[in-house]
């Protein structure tokens, strides 16, 4: 049975020499991988990280591989694909989204979030601080955001998860000046944190810090081939 469904393009590889296995973000299936032959072929999809679509697709006995028959952008994402800094951006969310989901298991909180979110990033042009904003936010959506324990706070406990000035007793835990922004990540609104003023330096160490946090927590995550790009993107 053919079912049409809306989805978050996360990742896609070659399967064969006109063929795709493109893996989707679905509404109430979560993270699932689906054949798409002929793909190649297709003329006017771009298959591109977070690309928000409609999808046809059925389920095949032999597989637990889906099959895709037919897939339409629902919304330009040109603004994203012609942005070096934007499309870098995508890959990252996307990436961190694959690593972190288990595959089958709806999340209809970040599906929402996920689709507002690639809205919101193809015709903003505040950029500067929202990769270190997002990775707080997607703290929440994995249950593991750290308590904000004092103001200013100059330790983030991994371990506990906590953001304090006392140095735990344990070995995981960071320390330094730049560790106050994350309170200002936890508890700013959104317009707020993407209008400070972050020095490039500590942003992306605080980026880095989020990732090893997550690592941490989300048991082999292990590092993000697009966090290169996103140093890059923070020199």
């Amino acid at each position: 049975m053919k079912t049409v469904e809306k989805g978050i393009l996360i990742h896609r590889f070659d399967y064969s020499e006109t063929s795709l296995i493109v893996v989707l973000l679905m509404q109430n299936e979560g993270l699932k991988s689906f054949l798409f032959q002929g793909a190649k072929r297709k003329k006017g999809i771009v298959f591109s990280p977070l690309a928000l679509v409609e999808f046809t697709h059925y389920k095949r006995k032999e597989s637990e591989l889906g099959k895709l028959t037919d897939l339409q952008l629902l919304e330009t994402n040109h603004e994203i694909i012609f942005s070096p800094i934007k499309s870098s951006i995508a890959f990252f969310i996307a990436e961190l989204v694959q690593k972190t989901s288990k595959p089958g298991v709806a999340d209809l909180h970040l599906f929402e979030f996920l689709w507002k979110e690639i809205t919101w990033l193809a015709h903003t042009q505040e950029l500067g601080n929202y990769i270190f904003w997002f990775l707080g936010q997607f703290a929440y959506f994995n249950g593991i955001v750290p308590s904000v324990e004092t103001k200013n706070p100059t330790v983030l406990d991994i371990k506990n998860g906590g953001l304090q000035n006392l140095r735990p007793t344990h070995l995981d835990y960071f320390e330094g000046s730049d560790i106050h922004w994350f309170e200002n990540c936890l508890l700013d609104s959104k317009e707020q944190f993407l209008a400070l003023q972050i020095p490039q330096i500590e942003k992306r160490m605080c980026i880095e810090k989020w990732l090893k946090y997550f690592d941490f927590h989300l048991h082999g995550m292990g590092e993000l081939k697009s966090l290169e790009i996103i140093r890059s993107i923070h020199e």
